[in-house]
Order: structure tokens, then sequence, then C-alpha cells
């Protein structure tokens, strides 16, 4: 019993809370809301970052320029090692299998014709293999830019409805 005679019941029922069931579309502007609000106040800490990120790819420049014209030996072979083997950390720690397989055939070639053009007496047919290797590599860089390029542009049109996939699908196709 309560203070003035009032009866209170064993099993008292709390008003439900009522679920409300968001598309996933309403869920994203919810969340991407949730983040503004979690961050609102750090403009401030953005500007500061950016200056710091500016300010240190122009002294990474200036010191990159700087060891090129002093140290040139030690750069290429820091350069060489680091493009030898920073893509195959990469593809490792994020599987990237088809990517490391096409990198490696790339390197097999090109230390291929590399060590053909760095013999000691060359045949007359190696200039010519060598300009064909890197117009071949230009010719195919130039196809796969423009092509990917064309494939996100129709991603981005809304043409992904005529081939049946979502935008994401072809998106990736085009990378």
């Amino acid at each position: 019993m309560g203070q003035h005679g009032a009866i209170r019941l064993q099993n008292e029922v709390e008003p439900m809370a009522v679920e409300v069931q968001l598309t996933e579309e309403e869920q994203w502007a919810e969340e991407h809301r949730k983040m503004h609000e979690k961050h609102r106040g750090h403009e401030a800490m953005h500007m500061e970052m950016m200056l710091i990120f500016i300010i240190s790819v122009i002294v990474g420049q200036i010191f990159l320029v700087t060891w090129k014209r002093k140290h040139f030996k030690s750069y290429q072979m820091c350069t060489l090692v680091g493009m030898l083997t920073i893509p195959v950390y990469v593809c490792f720690t994020r599987s990237w299998w088809r990517f490391l397989a096409t990198w490696c055939v790339f390197c097999i070639c090109s230390a291929f014709i590399w060590l053909k053009a760095s013999a000691q007496h060359i045949s007359g047919g190696t200039p010519r293999l060598v300009y064909k290797w890197f117009l071949f590599l230009h010719k195919l860089s130039y196809v796969l830019g423009v092509v990917g390029y064309v494939i996100m542009m129709l991603a981005l049109l809304g043409f992904h409805v005529f081939f049946g996939v979502t935008q994401p699908t072809l998106m990736d196709v085009g990378e």
C-alpha cells in the first residue's frame, strides 16, 4: 500500500519503447548526424592538422631533393629497394593476390630486359626490345586509365542500372 491508501500493483507495466525500423539511407543519415555532433568544435584542430601535413610535405620534398643532389647513388638504391619491397608488403597485408601476380610478372619482364640492356655486348635487337617494352607499358597504362575512367563515369551517371549491377560493384570494376 502506498502513502495515501493507493494500492501498488505487484507487476507494474512500464511504457514500452517503440522501436522504429529505419531504412538503410536513414540509418546512414543518422550515423552521419551523430558523427557531426560528436566532432563539433574540432575545426581548429583540423586546421592545425592540415597545416602540419602541408608543412611536412614541403619539408619532406626539400629533404628528398637535397638527398638526391648530394648522395645520388644511395638515393637511387633506397628508391629501388622501396619500389621492390613496399608493394609486396602492402599486397601481403591486404591479400591483393592479383596485383601481386601482376607485379611479379612486370618485375620479371623488366629484370630480363634490364639484364639484356646492361650486358657487356648487346645484340642489335636489344634497343628495339627495350623500346617496344616501354612503348607497350605506356600504351597499356593509357588504355587501362581511359577504360577505368569511362567505367567510373558510367557508374556515377547511373548507367549501372542498364548492366543490372549496383553502383559500388561497377565502381570496383573501374578501379
